[in-house]
């Protein structure tokens, strides 16, 4: 068994390390004094019977803003203590320019190719798509197949295979926006966490900075480096980007039905949304979970479930426990 002793009142002065055998309270022995006010430990684990891991509360560092966690190992054979600091790993960066500038080149070709298309097609092309909300147009010949730009210039070049290919290009393109829309899926169910965690946060910030429970002190002035989630506009932006997902996935996508029902564009635009609904339902179905959101109402529960969050960040705890009756 293991402890950290600090003065009574002062979380800010450094603690101590006791460490024991359980059955024998006689035996308690003092280890080196902790370099970290006893306030910022916020995890002890054993590994094995003689070695002992400190996880302190993570630390920002001024320059890079990025948070590193300290670690202090105890050795009960040894009694010393070896710092060890966890930092995040430098493949981030390479991650964050493939996601900042794979989509910026991509929508540059995009656009590139459609101004060139342009050059070589006439505006009123009888087999050019329209937009189903615009009137009829009395020059146009309904019965004409509508047919993609590219096709389109690919069928006046008299190339053979060029139309075939250029279609089978575009049916894989229509498949991956359709990947493509199922993100927002993912995006407005993070928007909707983060929304539901800033405000019980906010609500229970008095509560949660006197047990000092870690990575959510918000509003503390005391451990102002503690919450690492900062940024402008706070919560503000996570409700507009909730909006404009539910607007593009609900009323954008169905553009090609506002001026009528037509089963094939109205499943190319809802298919992902039935999609998702019905895996969420089946879930729910499966795993008998409540259908309600769980209740953040009690400052004691919110505090219990971020410390199992920390717990299994740190791997210390199984993370199937159930902690939804506590």
């Amino acid at each position: 068994m293991a402890c950290i002793v600090r003065k009574k009142d002062k979380g800010d002065s450094p603690g101590s390390l006791y460490m024991g055998i359980v059955g024998s309270p006689n035996e308690w022995k003092l280890g080196l004094k902790l370099e970290w006010p006893a306030s910022d430990v916020i995890q002890l684990s054993f590994s094995g019977e003689n070695n002992i891991y400190i996880v302190f509360r993570p630390q920002r560092t001024d320059r890079s803003h990025k948070h590193k966690i300290p670690v202090l190992h105890a050795c009960l054979t040894t009694k010393h203590m070896y710092p060890l600091i966890i930092e995040p790993q430098g493949g981030g960066n390479s991650f964050k320019f493939s996601a900042i500038w794979i989509p910026v080149s991509a929508t540059v070709a995009y656009c590139l190719s459609g101004v060139l298309g342009t050059l070589d097609i006439e505006r009123k092309d009888p087999h050019l798509p329209r937009l189903s909300w615009l009137p009829p147009d009395p020059n146009r010949d309904d019965n004409s197949p509508s047919r993609a730009a590219f096709v389109v210039i690919a069928l006046a070049s008299k190339i053979s295979g060029l139309a075939d290919t250029f279609n089978t290009f575009l049916f894989v393109e229509v498949l991956s926006e359709m990947a493509s829309v199922s993100v927002l899926h993912v995006w407005a169910c993070e928007c909707l966490a983060f929304i539901r965690f800033y405000r019980c946060i906010y609500q229970h910030r008095n509560y949660l900075e006197r047990e000092n429970i870690a990575l959510v002190q918000r509003w503390s002035v005391k451990n102002y480096s503690d919450y690492p989630y900062r940024g402008y506009g706070q919560a503000m932006l996570a409700y507009l980007a909730l909006l404009g997902c539910v607007f593009v996935l609900l009323v954008a996508n169905g553009a090609a039905l506002w001026n009528g029902f037509h089963l094939l564009p109205f499943l190319a635009s809802y298919l992902t949304v039935i999609f998702f609904i019905g895996t969420w339902i089946l879930l729910k179905i499966f795993r008998s979970a409540p259908w309600s959101f769980v209740d953040l109402s009690q400052p004691k529960k919110v505090a219990d479930i971020f410390k199992h969050l920390h717990a299994i960040r740190f791997g210390v705890t199984d993370s199937n426990e159930d902690i939804s009756e506590r």
